[in-house]
């Protein structure tokens, strides 16, 4: 029982980590190709959205860190070798590629 309990601590924050990221990495995206000049509703909720990047930006290094304790504790107990191994190579690499982007494109400036 406590081997599923674990397992799917760690998939729920892989899954948290992988889904941040990839909101990140859409809304960044939106941003970097420069969306044409957005009025009324749909501003508002772009402008809402622009703070889950600054939240992002401490949040999902500190989840990318939790999970990747839970997946070596995980591996290391437990030997798992499924398809949970899909979803631990994209929650190392997704939050990585996202970060690298933000980086190399000076983000704090087009953010504002």
């Amino acid at each position: 029982m406590k081997e599923k309990v674990l397992v799917a601590l760690k998939n729920i924050f892989c899954l948290l980590t992988v889904l941040w990221s990839l909101l990140m990495l859409f809304e960044y995206t939106i941003i970097l190709i420069g969306v044409p000049q957005i009025s009324g509703i749909l501003y508002e909720v772009f402008d809402f959205c622009v703070l889950f990047l600054y939240i992002g930006i401490f949040a999902v290094p500190l989840l990318f860190f939790v999970s990747a304790i839970l997946m070596a504790v995980v591996r290391g107990k437990y030997q798992k070798k499924s398809i949970e191994r899909i979803l631990n190579v994209v929650t190392v690499f997704l939050p990585i590629i996202v970060g690298t982007i933000m980086i190399l494109t000076d983000f704090n400036s087009r953010l504002q």
